[in-house]
């Protein structure tokens, strides 16, 4: 009889029975793309993985957004006050909160790389048939944002205040309105809003070295304050505010 390509597939009496090949492409790596840094475009690359400057700076945009939380007037506004009232006395108190911080956002960083997704979407996932639990915490997250953005913009406001004079109602409105701007600086792409970031903390750290060769603290009296835990009278929530 005459034998047809399926007889011949899947007739295993016969003498000329070949068994089907199937190859399956393995899928890519997430961790593979997470640590390939020399090549943002294609992170998949044959050959051992190599480390270069252009690859490294591509990918500090993200980690200059981030630094923006270490240096924003409402932290400065704080450490002012600190430091006029209390001295060194309280320089343990932001050594151990920025540690801490340090952790948490490396804790989180871990998180994104091995899931793929961030807290936020993480928690959703893990409490979502306890809707309670997921509505307490979106509360939480929402009254942690209010708080830390009211101190930017008190901070940004007495800052306009002190330098050129303006009113306080005035300056809050034109610390408001400079959030739309950068909004609308994303409109142009991660990349521009980045470059504006960067030069934003250029001049900060700037300004923050300028001040240092201007005010000469004293070497002791700073290792003092951060080896030596001390809580002066009245210091409590001014310490809060650091942390």
């Amino acid at each position: 009889r005459v034998r047809s390509p399926l007889d011949q597939v899947f007739d295993p009496q016969e003498d000329d029975f070949e068994s089907p090949q199937l190859f399956i492409e393995p899928a890519p790596s997430t961790l593979d793309a997470a640590t390939n840094v020399d090549d943002p475009e294609n992170p998949r690359s044959d050959g051992p993985q190599t480390v270069s400057i252009a690859g490294v700076l591509a990918h500090l945009g993200p980690a200059f957004l981030v630094s923006v939380g270490y240096l924003d007037p409402g932290n400065w506004a704080t450490d002012v006050e600190a430091g006029s009232r209390f001295g060194y006395s309280l320089l343990w108190v932001l050594v151990l909160s920025n540690v801490m911080s340090v952790l948490l956002q490396e804790l989180a960083s871990r998180l994104g790389v091995v899931t793929g997704s961030h807290l936020s979407e993480v928690c959703r996932e893990e409490y979502m048939p306890r809707k309670g639990v997921v509505m307490t915490m979106w509360i939480l997250a929402e009254l942690a944002i209010i708080a830390t953005d009211l101190t930017v913009m008190l901070g940004t406001a007495i800052g306009l205040n002190l330098v050129t004079g303006m009113p306080l109602l005035v300056a809050v409105i034109l610390t408001a309105l400079d959030t739309f701007l950068l909004l609308a600086a994303q409109t142009y792409g991660m990349k521009r809003l980045e470059q504006i970031t960067f030069l934003f903390l250029g001049v900060i750290s700037c300004c923050f070295i300028a001040e240092l060769f201007f005010c000469k603290p004293n070497v002791k009296m700073i290792f003092e304050g951060i080896f030596v835990p001390r809580m002066p009278a009245g210091s409590l929530y001014i310490a809060i505010g650091i942390v």
